[in-house]
């Protein structure tokens, strides 16, 4: 596994029982790109830091947001 092939994995840990127990329903497609921008918008580094899971959910969360807002514009 690539170093950037772990980050990804680390940080979809993160966030899909977060989505999961929360209720929300996020397609794989969708959840990937939300790890892509995490990924390359932050410095990982820092997430591996004791409030690293905080940051990451909170980046994931508006991630989603700004997905949810685009997509709702778009229809």
């Amino acid at each position: 596994m690539t170093y950037t092939e772990s980050n990804k994995s680390f940080v979809k840990s993160i966030l899909q029982p977060y989505f999961r127990e929360a209720g929300i329903k996020v397609e794989e497609d969708t959840l990937d790109r939300i790890v892509d921008e995490i990924i390359k918008n932050d410095n990982l580094s820092d997430f591996r830091a004791s409030n690293g899971h905080d940051m990451i959910l909170q980046s994931g969360l508006n991630l989603l947001k700004q997905m949810a807002r685009k997509s709702k514009y778009k229809s």
